[in-house]
């Protein structure tokens, strides 16, 4: 961040969200943070906004995420967790190995994966198109409350 202190905003956080968000999310699909870590990833995360464009540690970025499009780590995490499942299940249906599809529909209605599918009013019938502009209504919905 020292060395673009010149830079747009907009650049620095397009450089932070190439090189160091994907190093953050790392393995985030698996399912093995709890909800401990996501909540220091996500307090991570907003630590970048709010060097970006200059607010203070106890200020909310979450409208600037929202009128910028973004997510926050919570709800990119489950995006992640939602979409690998989905193209994972298109990939193993395409294949058509018996095998590989009873172990989708295990995994797709473990307790834990469904309660991710409620808390976010997502279907697995949507297109991955769908459950994205889904993610970001939700997240945009949570910022005016």
């Amino acid at each position: 961040m020292s060395k673009c202190s010149l830079a747009c905003d907009m650049v620095k956080l397009k450089i932070l969200e190439s090189q160091c968000l994907p190093i953050l999310l790392y393995g985030s699909e698996s399912g093995i943070f709890d909800d401990h870590v996501l909540t220091m990833l996500n307090c991570c995360w907003n630590s970048v906004y709010r060097r970006i464009f200059g607010y203070f540690r106890w200020e909310s970025v979450r409208n600037v995420m929202s009128a910028l499009n973004k997510l926050n780590v919570l709800h990119l995490v489950n995006l992640r967790r939602i979409l690998f499942v989905k193209n994972s299940m298109n990939a193993v249906f395409n294949n058509n190995t018996w095998s590989g599809i009873i172990k989708m529909y295990r995994y797709v209605n473990r307790n834990e994966f469904q309660s991710i599918l409620n808390r976010f009013e997502t279907d697995m019938s949507m297109s991955v198109k769908n459950i994205n502009k889904h993610f970001h209504i939700i997240f945009a919905n949570t910022c005016h409350d």
